[in-house]
């Protein structure tokens, strides 16, 4: 048996899948090197908030998946106090936002974040956790921040 023979329908397989797997195995080093990337630029993005993040300050949290939930919150010396702005209450720090970003680069079909210039956080988080169901994205948002001296 030759293995380069195309009158033979086993080498035509042979050659077929191992060109296949050739493909499929550059596409994910491809998919992993982005993803690395991503995983990259958040703990980068996290470095600047830890190294920024100033001793007191205020934001308006919200996050939605089925239904929106906001709150304001007042941060002295890295402890949190929530006010509660509509009928569910919401208790999100800006260090959960890091996590869930971790959190939509394994799981999240789609994934989009906006940083803030300054102090790094992410100010906004769009997930889509799959794309053949409708109904399933979610957010994260940080609006109103304001450093209060």
């Amino acid at each position: 048996m030759h293995i380069f023979d195309s009158r033979d329908p086993y080498s035509v397989f042979f050659i077929m899948g191992t060109i296949i797997v050739f493909i499929f195995s550059f596409w994910g080093i491809g998919y992993q090197s982005v993803n690395s990337q991503n995983h990259e630029k958040i703990e980068q993005q996290l470095k600047i908030w830890q190294k920024n993040e100033p001793e007191k300050y205020s934001y308006i949290a919200r996050e939605g998946c089925m239904f929106v939930t906001s709150s304001k919150v007042l941060v002295v010396h890295g402890v949190a106090l929530f006010e509660q702005i509509d009928e569910y209450h919401n208790k999100l720090v800006i260090d959960d936002l890091f996590i869930a970003a971790n959190k939509g680069l394994i799981k999240a079909a789609n994934m989009n974040i906006k940083y803030h210039s300054k102090y790094g956080f992410p100010e906004n988080i769009e997930l889509d956790w799959r794309k053949e169901v409708i109904d399933d994205e979610c957010f994260y948002e940080i609006s109103d921040f304001k450093v209060i001296e």
